[in-house]
């Protein structure tokens, strides 16, 4: 009896766990592409649960985009999955638009053609791929615009290579006299003028060998590389590296070597975990990528916050001058429902002002919902207009005592997280905002219901209680919010402590040029040290919240304004700098009334001048190096030194006096302030010039840190 019972007890459990599951794709409704945001090309109807349990199920994959020399636009995908033959026979479909876009025709489906590219070459039209996935390398070409294609049958007649091979989509360059492609994480180039459809016309390059020990340990693999070209880099292939937010640069040396170096050619950049589209723009003379950063508020999901390369419901745009250093320029699509929806594998070309882009997508349109974000049901069109000049639009909105900050995309607003977290501003937390205003200068301020209005920068750094703000329309919501101004990266904190994670700063760029300042700001979590592990260069740093910040690490900082001056600035607060910082240009140390900055690490002029304008005096507890270089101080606000004796002053001492200050006789300055003597002695000591009959005396500057003015023959 008792084993009867508990067998219906599992019947009925196992019933219900079985309803559970299959809820999630239960048909609702006929398929309708148009409801995908952008424009949908191909469809592959998402499995049902029948599907998917006997291994059936069929998606959409490897988009891939080219433009024909009167404007025609090509696009083809490949059907992958357990129910295809992906692994016998690939079946890549070809569509034409004759309206840039808006409009999408099948014109050819090709058989044993899968992961392939799209491109237009000398007047004709080519597909470059494999027969199946892990097999031939094959190529075909058409001279319709896509209607009619070659068999790859010969070596004479696009079999380029036998064996087992894979790769994916991308765009093809053309540099130095041939065309190149990549062929997964090597390349495949023909000169230019030859026909491509022969074996012999094509050179496959040499991979370069991984290891597992590069990136602290934690590199896998790379794969699904990207080619792209520029006058200065040469020709580049950029793969995906699994799991981890960052490429890796590997130069052609030749068309059958390639070259790279793991300390140096490792680049940060959001979203490239899972595979990314990448072009050269010449006008502009930057790289673009198309990739899925994950957002912060996604991290940790239960399903995928351990493999972040299965978020892809966020789309951006990313750019660089130099592979090197990345910066988002806006999200382009989003979509709440991560698990289901995704816009991936971006593949895009330049139009004119705009990209022309498509995307494997994975979209509720009804039927059966896709089984999750990466089992694509859709190949759709999408147009970044304008691309050069993207730039985000924000949104700004009351909700409860929080304001919280959204972003415009072409599909739904993205969250973007706390616009001011509730601090003490001003001696008093924000407590019930009704109002939301902005001025000219792109300052923000929030109005509370007791009428106590606070003032804030755009990314949400406090500012000011405002007793007295300009005449503004106050309101619910504050749309079209504009942005910082360029060259200040504020800290978010809101993924991690790493430095060198692009997400922990405002806006999605982690400041690493010599054009930008890093800010620390009441929008940041300080509440634990910000660390690096690898140097930074930064044209500055500036520190402008009450909690105190601590920046440490294994890394260092360099201070490099390029040529103009390099800034370390304290608005508020006591700060301390944990790590190696290093000027490589002049560079101006403030530090505001009541406010403290302590170099715990060594501080290294290297041969430049910090000037030292006050009020307040930093203190230098690590060792001090001047290496030729100069400091230039006030007198009164002296030279803290916490260890003299690791002070190094091979230098030049400058003391500066105030414009109109009169000296007398007995005067007696403070520039040096330490607890025992210092063992070092300035190469040089510049004093200001003194009027007729007196002069400086120096004598006391290493037993208690003072100058005096003295009568001559005295």
């Amino acid at each position: 009896m008792t084993v009867k019972r508990i067998t219906l007890i599992t019947l009925i459990a196992l019933s219900i766990l079985a309803l559970a599951l299959a809820l999630p794709y239960c048909a609702s409704g006929t398929p309708d592409p148009t409801l995908a945001p952008g424009v949908a090309i191909g469809h592959q109807p998402a499995p049902s649960l029948l599907e998917l349990a006997t291994g059936q199920d069929q998606y959409v994959g490897s988009p891939s985009i080219t433009i024909l020399a009167d404007g025609t636009y090509i696009a083809s995908h490949d059907v992958f999955g357990r129910g295809s033959s992906q692994d016998t026979s690939g079946i890549t479909k070809i569509y034409r638009s004759t309206d840039r876009g808006n409009h999408w025709t099948q014109t050819a489906v090709l058989e044993g053609q899968f992961w392939s590219t799209v491109f237009a070459h000398n007047d004709a039209l080519y597909v470059f791929g494999y027969a199946h996935r892990s097999g031939n390398i094959v190529i075909r070409k058409s001279l319709d615009s896509g209607f009619t294609w070659t068999t790859p049958s010969n070596e004479n007649n696009g079999l380029l290579r036998t064996g087992k091979f894979g790769g994916t989509s991308n765009c093809p360059v053309i540099h130095d006299g041939r065309l190149w492609i990549s062929q997964s994480t090597r390349l495949m180039s023909a000169p230019v003028n030859a026909d491509l459809l022969r074996a012999d016309s094509w050179t496959l390059s040499k991979g370069v060998s991984q290891d597992k020990q590069w990136l602290g340990g934690n590199f896998t693999f790379w794969s699904e590389g990207q080619v792209v070209a520029s006058p200065k880099e040469g020709v580049v292939v950029l793969p995906k590296v699994n799991q981890i937010p960052c490429t890796a640069i590997l130069r052609a040396e030749s068309p059958a070597r390639l070259s790279f170096n793991p300390e140096t050619d490792f680049a940060a950049v959001p979203g490239v975990e899972k595979k990314f589209g990448a072009v050269y723009d010449p006008v502009s003379e930057h790289f673009y990528i198309c990739s899925n950063p994950v957002l912060p508020a996604h991290k940790d999901d239960w399903r995928y916050g351990t493999r972040p390369a299965m978020i892809r419901n966020a789309a951006a745009l990313l750019s660089s001058a130099d592979l090197h250093h990345w910066r988002v320029e806006k999200f382009f699509l989003y979509s709440p429902d991560m698990h289901h929806e995704a816009f991936q594998y971006f593949n895009f070309v330049v139009d004119g002002n705009d990209l022309a882009a498509v995307s494997r997508t994975s979209f509720k349109i009804g039927g059966y919902k896709p089984p999750r974000g990466h089992d694509s049901n859709l190949m759709t069109f999408h147009r970044i207009p304008n691309f050069r000049e993207a730039a985000p639009v924000h949104d700004l909105e009351i909700d409860g005592d929080h304001i919280v900050r959204y972003e415009q995309t072409q599909y739904e607003r993205m969250p973007l997280g706390v616009f001011a977290p509730k601090l003490p501003y001003a001696g008093k937390r924000l407590h019930k905002p009704v109002g939301l205003a902005q001025d000219e200068a792109g300052d923000v301020y929030i109005q509370e219901e007791g009428g106590r209005v606070l003032k804030f920068d755009a990314v949400g750094n406090f500012l000011e209680n405002a007793a007295h703000p300009p005449p503004l329309l106050f309101e619910k919501s504050l749309f079209n919010v504009r942005r910082p101004a360029p060259g200040l990266c504020s800290w978010t904190g809101t993924v991690s402590r790493a430095w060198d994670e692009p997400a922990n700063w405002f806006y999605w760029g982690r400041p690493d040029t010599p054009a930008e300042t890093a800010l620390f700001g009441t929008a940041g979590d300080v509440r634990e040290p910000v660390l690096l592990d690898h140097f930074f260069r930064v044209k500055g740093l500036r520190f402008q919240t009450l909690s105190d910040v601590t920046v440490a690490g294994c890394g260092s900082l360099i201070i490099d304004a390029g040529d103009g001056e390099g800034t370390l600035e304290v608005v508020c607060g006591g700060h301390a700098l944990q790590l190696p910082i290093l000027l490589f240009s002049p560079a101006r140390l403030r530090i505001a009334s009541g406010a403290e900055l302590v170099f715990e690490g060594s501080l290294d002029l290297g041969g430049q001048t910090l000037t030292l304008d006050g009020p307040e005096s930093p203190m230098i507890n690590g060792p001090f190096k001047m290496n030729g270089g100069k400091l230039v101080t006030i007198p009164g606000h002296p030279i803290r030194l916490g260890n003299p004796s690791q002070a190094t002053f091979d230098g030049t001492l400058e003391v500066i006096l105030l414009e109109g200050k009169v000296f007398k006789a007995g005067d007696s300055y403070q520039v040096l302030d330490f607890t025992r003597p210092p063992s070092a002695r300035f190469r040089a000591i510049d004093l200001p010039v003194l009027p007729a009959g007196l002069a400086w005396d120096t004598t006391a500057l290493y037993t208690n840190g003072s100058i005096t003015v003295r009568q001559v023959g005295s």
